[in-house]
């Protein structure tokens, strides 16, 4: 998901407490990171890009995944699940669906992720992606 960016376009980078919620230790509860990560795309620029928001959000989910608190990485993968259908990105959206089947499988849910898991490999074979096809076979098979 990354993007080209012109020479003369100033580089942005997210705030420094964000930038620091991603690498929170677990000590730090998974809602006080996603309370930061609510505060950056409230503080950052307004952007036609949505790229970013679904970046953060991910991380957000993933953070929230290790700390074993799949309430808040169900809504943030949701909510980039979201965007990214609204974008018309099916890599993403491909991507996030196995990943909510990740969290189904984290909590048990083995018919659920199975279903998630077949979502996203139906739009990555379309896509013609071996490599995240085969991940996403991967996972399936476990």
């Amino acid at each position: 998901m990354s993007q080209v960016r012109s020479r003369s376009a100033p580089r942005r980078s997210a705030p420094p407490s964000f930038a620091a919620s991603r690498m929170a230790p677990a000590s730090v509860p998974a809602s006080t990171c996603l309370m930061t990560a609510s505060a950056f795309f409230v503080l950052a620029p307004v952007s036609t890009d949505p790229a970013p928001r679904v970046e953060a959000l991910q991380a957000a989910a993933r953070l929230a995944q290790r700390q074993s608190d799949f309430p808040d990485a169900q809504a943030s993968v949701e909510a980039a699940l979201a965007t990214s259908r609204e974008t018309g990105d099916p890599p993403a959206v491909a991507s996030l669906l196995v990943f909510l089947g990740d969290l189904a499988k984290d909590q048990g849910q083995a018919d659920r992720a199975q279903a998630l898991y077949q979502d996203g490999l139906s739009i990555l074979r379309g896509l013609g992606d071996q490599k995240a096809t085969a991940a996403a076979l991967h996972r399936l098979a476990k």
